[in-house]
């Protein structure tokens, strides 16, 4: 261990799992024997990358899918399994160092938190941790995310807003006018809006074609919905 992984310790040995978990009520997460309609859906509606899978309920998550393993799948008939990463269990009350080891060790992004009974009681990624030594960090699907286009439905998109405006038009069929005069999707919606808008915000286009932010922070936008459902392009 070095001086620094030592350091990084300390600071979180005052720190337990069940104060950095994501709650039971919170957690977001996909039915092994989920269809490909059903993960299009539960997909639409988060902004990070690592979804746990359960089977039957919460009390039985047997591991998780990466988004970038799913996103060629989409539309196709696949067996969750195939993909699935897996968990490793701890207990609320370990020390956040202590999982930190373990979770290096067994070389896993995401731990299930559960109590005396095995019910489940939270969930905590690599992330929640690294974020305790080194404050917020943007998920690999958030503002820092490696630019991906997801069909989500019928003119219908989830979009990372570094993609390249000509990329984003050609792979979404659209005509945007106002669009061939930006970089990058992002520079687009900046330009329509005025301004970084907030998460939740809906951004309209000329066309009519309404872009709903998922993921921002105060400098720029991360991860949008596109809805052109109602546009005929």
């Amino acid at each position: 261990m070095t001086a620094q992984d030592g350091s990084f310790l300390a600071k979180l040995d005052s720190i337990y799992v069940e104060d950095i978990m994501v709650e039971r009520s919170k957690i977001v997460a996909l039915d092994v024997s989920a269809k490909s309609e059903e993960l299009l859906e539960v997909l639409k509606n988060i902004s990070h990358s690592r979804l746990p899978v359960f089977e039957g309920n919460l009390d039985k998550i047997i591991g998780f899918i990466h988004l970038k393993d799913v996103l060629n799948r989409v539309g196709t008939v696949f067996d969750v399994r195939g993909v699935l990463r897996k968990i490793i269990c701890v207990p609320p009350s370990m020390k956040v160092s202590g999982l930190l080891v373990e979770m290096k060790a067994a070389r896993v992004h995401l731990a299930v938190v559960v109590d005396e009974f095995g019910a489940t009681v939270g969930v905590v990624t690599m992330k929640d941790i690294v974020e305790q030594i080194f404050g917020d960090i943007q998920d690999e699907h958030g503002v820092d995310a490696e630019p991906f286009f997801l069909c989500v439905g019928s003119g219908k998109f989830k979009v990372s807003t570094e993609i390249e405006m000509k990329e984003f038009l050609d792979k979404s069929g659209l005509e945007l006018e106002a669009g061939h005069g930006s970089r990058t999707l992002g520079g687009y919606i900046l330009s329509i809006a005025g301004k970084v808008p907030l998460v939740g915000d809906v951004i309209s286009s000329p066309e009519g074609v309404e872009f709903t932010i998922l993921d921002a922070d105060n400098k720029r936008i991360g991860v949008v919905l596109v809805d052109a459902s109602r546009v005929v392009s």
